[in-house]
């Protein structure tokens, strides 16, 4: 039986320790009342893994309040309207503590983490003060700091410092992609949860900024290129201002522009306000077709959902179901299969008529 163990030796302190391994050439081995042992492979366990074990053990209490909320009877809510109220006024008192670590910096001068995290960091203040130059301008970009992003710009145009094509291009998809404002951060779940009963109502509603940074900034660039206008149209397009950006698709075409097919599918999404009835509407959407066939621009999936989109307003023609089936076996031609996005504009579309 010693064949089947290596032995070691190891001094240390004038001590003697012997040490036996098996042998990895065998994974059984017979014990002295010749029994069979078979030795278990070894599994890797994590550290959390007996914790786990031991939560297992326990069943969730169904008729506890959320996490979220302090498990008292006292503060426990009852109705919709107090689990906003409570969630809402938690989340509140956190960023009334970010705001008091903005405003005043200075009161807060230890290390909150080791190795630092920036996301710690009180907020930058910019001024006239401030040394800056393009690269600090790329660095906001970068983070999308919109807010931030327009006061460097601004900064940087008194202090006659010159900005780049590519930077204000960079500038100009970010302020358009939101609105010329700060995007609500990830940290407030409950803000950004709640206002998403929102999105409904403010479907066709226009929220685009019409006198914001982003018009500005656009008019500033002396010769406008192709990028500059399928990135103000987009914009545009996503906040419903679907006139002016309607227009801006007519002057690129005018100028003999070719646009990225995400513009040309912003401009199909224009057809819901700038044309009037069904038939208006359909030809709106084959002239443009037929301008990113001559431009040799291929449609996408996002294509066929503007074109679904737009049928899913007019459906109280009796046109709009053959023309959705149309376009469905026009994508097919392309290779492009719907979505899950196309499927609800075909629901909406064939089961608008309750009756049938």
């Amino acid at each position: 039986m010693l064949n089947n163990y290596r032995t070691a030796f190891l001094r240390k302190s004038n001590e003697t320790i012997q040490l036996f391994r098996l042998s990895s050439s065998t994974l059984e081995k017979l014990s002295s009342n010749g029994i069979k042992i078979d030795i278990p492979k070894y599994i890797n366990r994590s550290s959390t893994d007996i914790l786990k074990a031991i939560s297992s053990t326990i069943q969730r209490d169904p008729t506890a309040a959320h996490y979220k909320y302090h498990d008292d009877p006292y503060l426990i809510p009852v109705s919709n309207f107090q689990k906003r109220a409570y969630a809402l006024s938690q989340e509140s008192g956190r960023k009334a503590a970010h705001w008091i670590c903005n405003q005043h910096p200075e009161l807060f001068n230890h290390k909150v983490a080791f190795p630092p995290i920036e996301k710690f960091y009180p907020k930058v203040i910019y001024d006239e003060n401030c040394e800056l130059d393009e690269n600090e301008l790329k660095k906001i970009i970068e983070k999308s700091f919109v807010s931030d992003a327009i006061t460097v710009h601004n900064l940087l145009i008194k202090k006659g410092i010159e900005i780049s094509s590519d930077t204000q291009q960079s500038l100009l998809e970010l302020v358009c992609f939101y609105n010329n404002q700060d995007d609500l951060e990830e940290d407030w779940i409950e803000e950004r949860w709640y206002t998403q009963t929102n999105k409904d109502r403010e479907e066709f509603r226009n929220t685009w900024k019409s006198n914001g940074f982003a018009m500005n900034l656009f008019s500033t660039i002396k010769s406008p290129k192709p990028h500059h206008y399928s990135t103000i149209i987009q914009g545009m397009a996503k906040y419903n201002q679907f006139e002016e950006a309607y227009k801006l698709y007519k002057e690129a075409n005018e100028k003999g522009f070719v646009l990225t097919t995400n513009a040309y599918n912003s401009a199909i999404r224009t057809a819901v306000y700038v044309k009037e009835g069904a038939d208006h509407k359909w030809l709106h959407i084959q002239e443009i077709l037929t301008q990113m066939n001559d431009s040799g621009i291929p449609m996408n999936l996002w294509t066929l959902n503007s074109i679904l989109n737009v049928l899913s307003t007019m459906v109280t023609n009796s046109e709009s179901k053959k023309y959705a089936l149309k376009t469905i076996a026009e994508a097919k031609q392309f290779g492009i299969e719907p979505c899950l996005a196309s499927y609800y504009y075909l629901l909406q579309i064939f089961c608008a008529d309750k009756k049938k």
